[in-house]
C-alpha cells in the first residue's frame, strides 16, 4: 500500500514537471514577490492536479514555452488549504484557472477559466508582453483588474 502511494506521489510530481525545462513555483505569494521584483509578468495557473479536467494541458504549452520563460511561473494546487485561500482570492469557480499579469504583476491582463487551447496560451502571453503607452493607460485606469496580494 505504501509503494502504491509512493508511485502515485512520484506520478503526480512527474506531471507538474512535464512542461520541459519550465520553472514552476508552487507558492503563489513568493512567485509574484519575485516577479515584482524583477519586473516580470506573472503567470498563475490553479489546477486541481489529481483531476485531468481541472489540471493545465500541458500540450497545450507547446508553442509558448520559449516565451513562457519570461513570465514569472506559478501552479497552486487548490485541493490544499493554502491553494483553497488562493482560489477564493482569484474568484475562481472553474479549473484550470489561468491569470496573466502586466509586467509590474499588480493588474491582471489575461484570465481565462476552463482549459486553453494553443491559440489561446499565444493569446494569453501576447496581452502582458504589449507595451501600454501613457495615453491608452488613462484609458484602461477604469477597467482594472487587480491582481490578489
Amino acid at each position: 500500500m505504501q509503494m502504491l502511494l509512493v508511485n502515485l506521489m512520484a506520478a503526480a510530481s512527474l506531471a507538474v514537471t512535464a512542461a520541459g525545462d519550465l520553472d514552476w513555483s508552487t507558492h503563489y505569494g513568493n512567485a509574484k514577490r519575485k516577479a515584482e521584483q524583477t519586473n516580470r509578468p506573472l503567470l498563475v495557473v490553479l489546477e486541481n492536479p489529481a483531476v485531468a479536467a481541472d489540471r493545465l494541458d500541458d500540450t497545450a504549452l507547446n508553442g509558448s514555452k520559449e516565451r513562457m520563460k519570461s513570465y514569472q511561473l506559478c501552479r497552486v494546487d487548490v485541493t490544499t488549504a493554502y491553494g483553497k485561500r488562493v482560489a477564493a482570492a482569484f474568484g475562481v469557480k472553474e479549473l484550470p484557472y489561468t491569470a496573466v499579469t502586466d509586467h509590474s504583476a499588480r493588474f491582471i491582463t489575461f484570465r481565462k477559466a476552463g482549459k486553453m487551447s494553443s491559440a489561446e496560451w499565444t493569446q494569453a502571453l501576447g496581452n502582458s508582453a504589449r507595451v501600454i503607452t501613457a495615453s491608452q493607460r488613462k484609458v484602461q485606469t477604469s477597467n482594472r483588474v487587480y491582481c490578489p496580494t
